[in-house]
């Protein structure tokens, strides 16, 4: 039986191989390089930083950054917004820890320290209007009594808190009718302002138990129609 001298051309796979390989090593050098391609090469990141528009909210207290209840806008040296008494709180709950006055959300250093800036305190309170509810807060003593708290001592974590606890709990209030940034540096009550009240919202009053609510701090607290 006669052998096929193509099953021995050795030479023609040879070239064929090697051109092949040729072909894959160039593809990827002539291969476009896009913009995020070259980020992710060089390591770079986009920072995104808060605006100050209608719609955005302070990181803090999670009201609209256009509600001035806690104080006008404060641009920090890293771009952030806040209202003007959350970031001093802030800053004065991290003083009183002995740390650096820190962006709650990028963490960078604030210079300067808006702690330093005394004029968000009121002379005289605020007048409310109509359909406002006070709020006390109180906590528990080592022998289980209750012991009032100013509503400028509570941290703003708990703060935060407390909100989501009221909203969640009567219905059609929002956060944006709670203030509890303290009207007045002598006035250690927070309140609920309804105003004209154009979702009917029903308060209850009388005591409410926050012991999962919060921490160990606030126990529970006290509503009253004003």
């Amino acid at each position: 039986m006669p052998i096929s001298r193509k099953r021995f051309s050795f030479s023609k796979n040879k070239k064929s191989v090697k051109k092949s390989f040729k072909v894959k090593k160039n593809t990827r050098k002539y291969k476009k390089t896009t913009p995020r391609r070259k980020n992710r090469k060089s390591g770079k990141r986009f920072r995104f930083f808060g605006g100050n528009g209608d719609e955005d909210k302070c990181a803090i207290c999670f009201l609209p950054l256009s509600d001035n209840t806690n104080g006008e806008i404060f641009e920090t040296n890293c771009k952030h917004n806040f209202h003007r008494g959350c970031i001093e709180e802030a800053c004065a709950y991290q003083a009183n820890r002995q740390e650096i006055c820190t962006c709650p959300l990028c963490r960078s250093e604030l210079n300067p320290n808006p702690n330093t800036n005394s004029n968000r305190r009121r002379s005289t309170p605020v007048e409310l209007p109509e359909n406002s509810y006070r709020v006390e807060f109180f906590r528990t003593d080592g022998e289980n009594n209750r012991v009032p708290v100013r509503v400028q001592d509570i941290p703003t974590r708990e703060k935060a808190n407390i909100i989501v606890f009221l909203v969640t709990e009567f219905e059609d209030l929002d956060s944006y009718n709670i203030r509890f940034n303290g009207e007045d540096e002598d006035n250690p009550y927070g309140y609920i302002v309804l105003g004209d009240n154009p979702y009917n919202v029903i308060v209850r009053e009388g005591d409410i138990d926050l012991e999962y609510v919060t921490d160990n701090n606030i126990r529970s607290l006290r509503i009253t129609r004003m």
